[in-house]
């Protein structure tokens, strides 16, 4: 299971 860009993209956005 490797983390999809755009899971990436959601989870920065969720820390910003």
């Amino acid at each position: 299971m490797q983390p999809c860009p755009a899971d990436k993209t959601k989870r920065s956005r969720l820390n910003q």
